[in-house]
């Protein structure tokens, strides 16, 4: 028995899905099912193999430490578990980068002037919902 996926200490930003995989075989006969299990509960079964694999996709796991493991049923009744190992489910992070383009830093205007305030932000993992520009902790825009 044998737990193929995720492996430990695994991070994932969430909530996502996380793939488990398992390799088990019977001591007293076929495998029956591998359940795999989060937290001490079951989130998933998977009843037969694919290519010597049991597999099932945990959906929707939202944020938190898991210690996760797999367990096998044999057609007998007996079982055997992979010892748990932990993977990590974290808040998707904050753009990477923002910066104000234009006016540049420092920069004189006259008054009275309407300002027109640029900025550039990148996020190499999920893109932009937004940009605030604030001054002296008021909101400007969006």
């Amino acid at each position: 028995m044998a737990l193929t996926a995720p492996v430990s200490e695994q991070s994932y930003l969430g909530p996502t899905t996380i793939n488990f995989s398992a390799t088990a075989s019977g001591y007293h006969g076929a495998i029956q099912r591998v359940d795999f299990s989060a937290n001490g509960s079951v989130v998933g079964s998977a009843t037969t193999a694919t290519s010597g694999y049991y597999t099932f996709d945990w959906t929707n796991c939202t944020v938190g430490i898991y210690p996760v493991y797999a367990t096998a049923y044999d057609v007998y009744g007996a079982s055997a578990s992979t010892t748990p190992i932990t993977v990590n489910v974290s808040l998707l992070q904050p753009p990477q980068s923002v910066a104000i383009t234009s006016p540049s830093s420092g920069a004189s205007l006259p008054t009275p002037y309407d300002v027109v305030i640029n900025a550039s932000a990148v996020d190499t993992a999920d893109g932009i919902a937004n940009v605030q520009i604030l001054t002296n902790n008021v909101l400007l825009t969006r």
